[in-house]
């Protein structure tokens, strides 16, 4: 199997993940953030993910590293945990090991770095990867790691990758033209059926039936990496982390599972159903004269509009299931009970 698809940050500005799907991408890795911080997420992480979700698209994350030890890489594991924590994800969680003050540290502290930031992520229950250029992956990461973990390549402006390691994904052009991205987007194509493999795992969000099988437990050698092999060949299906209907009901009215038979697509391809999440969204926008649906504008913050129909940032927070106060999305919907 081919599967082409691209990796996208803030860099490529507010995408139509409809147009994007439509297109024929078949997967996003999205970026998550980048470095120990967990205020270092990429500005649109959020809208990425509640974007592509409403339209079905399956998804994977990186995470940047800029650790020169491997305290450090575990710091920037935690703050990549916080990140994603409550999302669920059908391709690998990647560390992505580019920089030239990493680098100098050689290739024990490199691969050091790296063990320590996907341990960190396989004991919270992830299927992580690590992602290099061809020449790094060469030169810094000891053979055991480029084995034990999910590598994605990166090697552009070639028909064909001259790199002699095994290899799940290839970045293969950082000058895509993709419908819905304004500008140069990267290209990647995935080799493996990651989706497959992780749900039925239970890993990145996913949970195993309650029939899971017993192949699926862990091995005494190899970790994630050899539950994901048992899983390759086990029919155990696997199902989403459940929000409550009312935390999903909010999600819709701040419009992140889209709209229509869109919204309705969504949803039950996520395990829900419909006809309950939308009675609740509707008991919810109908709940007395005194609420009302705010659609944010550019230059919006929460204490603005909690100002505007005299009421709290913190009763808006808990209405629309914000986590982060600080972070509200242009064409967002906010329910206002005053």
């Amino acid at each position: 199997m081919k599967n082409k698809g691209i990796d996208v940050s803030r860099y490529q500005g507010n995408i139509d993940w409809k147009k994007v799907k439509n297109s024929g991408i078949k997967y996003a890795i999205l970026k998550a953030g980048y470095g120990r911080e967990f205020s270092q997420i990429d500005a649109n992480f959020e809208s990425n993910y509640s974007g592509a979700r409403a339209v079905g698209m399956p998804l994977g994350v990186y995470w940047y590293c800029y650790a020169t030890d491997a305290e450090d890489a575990r710091r920037e594991a935690k703050a990549c945990l916080n990140a994603i924590k409550g999302k669920y994800f059908d391709y690998p969680i990647y560390y992505d090991i580019e920089e030239t003050d990493t680098f100098r540290k050689g290739k024990a502290t490199v691969s050091a770095i790296a063990r320590a930031f996907c341990e960190e992520l396989e004991k919270a229950g992830y299927f992580v990867g690590i992602y290099s250029s061809k020449s790094a992956l060469e030169a810094y990461f000891d053979d055991d790691v480029k084995s034990a973990y999910t590598v994605w390549l990166a090697h552009v402006g070639v028909d064909k990758s001259s790199y002699k390691g095994s290899y799940d994904m290839w970045q293969y052009s950082w000058e895509g033209d993709i419908s819905g991205i304004n500008g140069d987007v990267d290209c990647d194509y995935c080799y493996k059926d990651f989706p497959t493999i992780i749900r039925n795992a239970g890993l990145n969000g996913f949970t195993k039936a309650a029939s899971a099988k017993k192949e699926l437990v862990k091995e005494t050698k190899g970790g994630v990496k050899s539950v994901k092999k048992a899983a390759e060949n086990t029919n155990v299906k696997a199902t989403y982390a459940k929000k409550t209907v009312t935390e999903v009901a909010k999600e819709v009215i701040q419009g992140k599972w889209g709209n229509g038979n869109e919204r309705k697509n969504a949803l039950s391809k996520a395990g829900y159903n419909y006809n309950e999440v939308q009675k609740k969204v509707n008991d919810l926008l109908g709940s007395g004269d005194n609420s009302t649906v705010y659609t944010v504008k550019s230059g919006d913050t929460l204490y603005d509009i909690a100002i505007k129909y005299n009421t709290t940032v913190n009763r808006i927070a808990s209405d629309n299931g914000i986590a982060n106060p600080n972070r509200i999305f242009v064409g967002q919907k906010l329910n206002i009970n005053k």
